[in-house]
């Protein structure tokens, strides 16, 4: 934690000596935003007074609310669409103080999601928090039931975030395109239990996905029988499925065709992948965050545990992994290619076991929720304190916040190509050091550290040390013995970048601490 402090303080310090020029989309160039509430983005059948004994399915309007920079005059911006979390359940039941989820957060209101989509908003971005369709039963005694409510409720959930994403480029279409959003660049952002809904709509794009045995009900095994039935729930992007009118006790609506439901890049944090088998070539790039003690969603594979009941519902692969194959299939190359020489990414690199993309949190053991805050006085009082965040502290959260919104925003500019991604510099870092081109020693250092070419076809042309921001603080030019050093003298301990040119053009860069 000490460690991340310390980033923490460097990076303000720079921005408050004006080290670095605000840049939309990775600053918070706007300081006014409008919040457009309650707009509704489809309809559809909730099943959640049915599964809690309270009556029947019932159609339901399926609500947003628009986050955007008030003045901005740009005409296209990037879209992002934001999930809560919640365990697919309420916080309490409708109408009543009666907690459901056990938890003091689960709509689209909570703190976090409404901070987020602020400061997206303040960056340039539009940000929609969007609410969707909660039910299932974590209580029944049976596992099959226990999994296949839950199943389906984030199928019925991922069907949602679709319908979200249909109902923008609709409205680009047909409305004028009312809050300026650039359909080429659409992404998905989901916290906690939102994560599970992120992920499904990155990767889940055949029906057949579905029927793998971890989600067959097995009880009688001659008789497999589906948790996820399409033919009554529609398919994985919200078609189809039947409706009765009379008894609607299943079924699906749907909205929009004719509209595209893709995305181009998927952010998570604090959630979990169905299964590997979903994530393939072609899947778009995904970014995640994960806090390594998660009680209730593994960081790497492991079950989903649910904070009603704490019984075990489903097995699942944790964002580690799923990014780690993401970076294999090269559906992550994008965001390979480029060095990212910040504070966040040092800490980030230092914690994730070489698979790049994933900020692992380093939080006590079953705390896994600490960029969340409430009002206490809101919440049931049975569960006002939380293990999740048992200090509350917005000051605590909004640090986490600011680390998510830092690790998050640089790569969704290099994702998507958005102004300012020239100025991430193209490294052959990863590629060339794999190769053994250069040996770099020691690092960490306390007084100087040494650059030597390993590979005979490659000569070093000039080393520079750079600040975070970028600012050369020492070149040195190579001479004949084929290695170079740089001196400590006069630095501050810390993070610097080491850029190393070479004759043929190429350059690397790579990290050097000095301590």
């Amino acid at each position: 934690m000490k460690k991340i402090v310390t980033l923490l303080v460097a990076v303000f310090m720079l921005q408050a000596t004006g080290a670095f020029a605000q840049q939309r989309y990775l600053d918070e160039v706007f300081s006014d935003i409008t919040i457009d509430s309650n707009v509704t983005y489809g309809r559809n059948i909730t099943m959640f007074y049915k599964l809690l004994g309270a009556g029947n399915g019932r159609e339901e309007d399926l609500k947003m609310d628009v986050y955007y920079p008030t003045t901005d005059t740009l005409a296209e911006r990037p879209l992002i669409i934001y999930f809560h979390t919640g365990s697919f359940l309420p916080i309490v039941f409708p109408g009543t103080n009666t907690p459901v989820n056990q938890q003091a957060t689960g709509t689209r209101k909570d703190s976090t999601v409404m901070e987020m989509c602020r400061q997206f908003a303040k960056r340039g971005y539009v940000a929609a928090a969007v609410s969707y369709r909660l039910g299932w039963t974590p209580t029944a005694s049976a596992t099959s039931d226990r999994t296949g409510t839950l199943l389906r409720a984030v199928y019925r959930a991922i069907q949602d975030g679709r319908t979200a994403v249909r109902w923008f480029r609709k409205d680009y279409a047909t409305n004028s395109n009312s809050y300026g959003i650039d359909t080429s660049k659409i992404i998905v952002c989901g916290q906690g239990s939102g994560g599970y809904i992120a992920f499904g709509m990155a990767t889940l794009d055949d029906q057949a996905e579905t029927q793998i045995s971890k989600f067959l009900d097995l009880t009688d095994p001659l008789n497999p029988k589906p948790l996820v039935y399409a033919d009554s729930l529609g398919d994985v992007y919200g078609f189809g499925g039947t409706y009765d009118t009379i008894n609607p006790n299943s079924g699906n609506i749907e909205n929009w065709p004719g509209y595209s439901s893709d995305i181009d890049l998927m952010l998570q944090f604090g959630g979990a992948l169905g299964d590997s088998s979903w994530l393939e070539d072609g899947d778009v790039p995904m970014v995640a965050a994960h806090v390594l003690t998660d009680e209730f969603a593994p960081y790497k594979n492991g079950i989903v545990i649910v904070p009603t009941t704490g019984q075990f519902v489903v097995d699942v692969m944790g964002p580690w992994n799923a990014v780690k194959k993401s970076n294999e299939l090269g559906n992550n190359d994008v965001l390979l290619a480029r060095t990212f020489n910040d504070p966040y990414t040092q800490v980030a690199d230092s914690r994730n076991e070489g698979v790049r993309n994933i900020f692992p949190i380093d939080l006590p053991q079953g705390r896994g929720s600490y960029w969340e805050w409430w009002d206490v006085n809101a919440v049931p009082s049975s569960v006002a304190t939380s293990t999740s965040n048992p200090n509350q502290s917005k000051t605590q959260a909004l640090r986490y916040i600011d680390t998510l919104q830092s690790y998050f925003n640089p790569r969704i500019v290099v994702a998507l190509g958005l102004p300012g991604e020239e100025n991430f510099p193209v490294g052959i870092e990863e590629v060339k050091l794999a190769e053994n081109v250069l040996n770099i020693y020691p690092n960490p250092t306390s007084d100087r550290v040494t650059v030597q070419v390993t590979k005979g076809n490659y000569e070093i042309k000039e080393i520079s040390l750079m600040d975070l921001s970028g600012k050369i603080l020492k070149s040195e030019t190579a001479n004949s013995l084929g290695s170079i050093s740089i001196e400590k003298a006069g630095l501050a301990n810390g993070v610097y970048v080491l850029n190393v040119r070479f004759a043929n053009g190429e350059q690397a860069n790579t990290r050097v601490i000095f301590q």
